[in-house]
């Protein structure tokens, strides 16, 4: 049993960090919470997402700004297979597997992520050759990643509060909506689906980069 979820965002808008982040809180938490066991399917498989793991959690001075390489449109975050005599880049999956702790593992589910570069999901970025998004078609669950840091309105007010390194760089403006809509409408036409056919899957907005902005927020109540 798989379960696929596909992460969505533009460049820069912290994919990695947030999967990374996840699969760390995940090992983490629900072993000592839910008596659940979530481990990688194979250690080489994730082999990059460890790797970023101890560079983000397991540093020596844990005071010290790090940084995740940007995802590269082509890269460790792809494997080449050829499709029809055609060598084709496509997105690497990590795997994990999930169960009751005591059970046994082959009754585990497996979830599959897919991260890839932004650029992937701008209109016409997705091609025969490197067709790095297509997963979205066959994801259980969207997870889109919305970057309020990439409105320069956003970080003028971040910047009366925080002196995070994150609002010294100056990421492009860029309107995240579009990447959001471009993904919508690949789901539509590799499963062939009308323009007009509501979509299935769950859609989850991750509002990203929480470190910078989300001190102010403690305590209220978003949903209101």
């Amino acid at each position: 049993r798989q379960t696929t979820f596909s992460v969505v965002g533009v460049p820069g808008c912290g994919k990695s960090y947030f999967l990374v982040a996840f699969s760390w809180e995940a090992r983490r938490v629900l072993p000592n919470r839910f008596g659940l066991r979530f481990a990688d399917v194979d250690p080489g498989i994730n082999g990059l997402l460890n790797r970023y793991e101890e560079m983000l959690f397991l540093q020596e001075d844990g005071e010290s700004p790090v940084y995740l390489d940007k995802t590269q449109i082509h890269g460790s975050h792809y494997d080449q297979v050829n499709l029809g005599g055609q060598p084709t880049l496509l997105a690497h999956p990590f795997l994990f597997a999930l169960g009751a702790a005591d059970d046994d593992p082959s009754a585990s589910r497996v979830l599959c992520f897919y991260d890839n570069a932004g650029e992937h999901f701008y209109p016409g970025g997705d091609t025969t050759l490197a067709p790095g998004s297509r997963h979205v078609a066959l994801a259980d669950t969207l997870l889109f990643l919305y970057d309020p840091l990439q409105d320069p309105r956003f970080r003028e007010r971040c910047r009366a509060f925080s002196s995070d390194p994150q609002l010294s760089l100056a990421p492009r403006a860029q309107r995240q909506d579009t990447v959001l809509t471009e993904a919508a409408e690949r789901v539509r036409r590799y499963a062939g689906l009308s323009p007009s056919r509501k979509l299935q899957q769950p859609l989850i907005v991750v509002v990203a980069k929480a470190d910078v902005w989300g001190g102010p927020l403690a305590g209220i109540d978003l949903a209101q």
